[in-house]
């Protein structure tokens, strides 16, 4: 039906969604708050990352790379970077890392799932909790 016909499915089962549909609308109290292609959707873009050191970098350091916007420190040598809107420093924070001497054994990019972006935009929480 779906080859002929545009079809509407409404569902909370995000990965049905994402294994079925082509686009992807999350309307919150009646109103739209998100419109994509399934494929823009799922895409690895990225607004964090995961950085794992042998010797861990001081905050302040890690904060002056250009297009971080702040960083927490997670356990083991880990810290979590959160990216200025619209910046990827992940190249930058290798380029630094190699620079200061801080032993990057982890770069990984945080990607949020449809449905963490849907409990985001219908609930204003940040539903990507980084196991620490």
């Amino acid at each position: 039906l779906g080859d002929r016909h545009s079809v509407i499915l409404s569902s909370h089962i995000l990965p049905e969604i994402q294994s079925l549909c082509d686009r992807v609308m999350i309307i919150n109290h009646g109103r739209v708050v998100y419109s994509e292609t399934i494929e823009a959707a799922t895409a690895t873009r990225s607004e964090a990352a995961i950085l794992g050191f042998s010797r861990a970098p001081d905050h302040d350091a890690l904060c002056a790379v250009p297009g971080v916007g702040s960083a927490t420190a997670l356990q083991g040598g880990q810290w979590r970077v959160e990216f200025t809107e619209g910046a990827d420093p992940r190249e930058a924070l290798a380029a630094a890392a190699v620079r200061a001497g801080w032993g990057l054994v982890e770069l990984r990019p945080v990607v949020k799932t449809l449905e963490e972006r849907f409990v985001e935009l219908t609930t204003g929480e940040d539903s990507h909790k980084e196991a620490a």
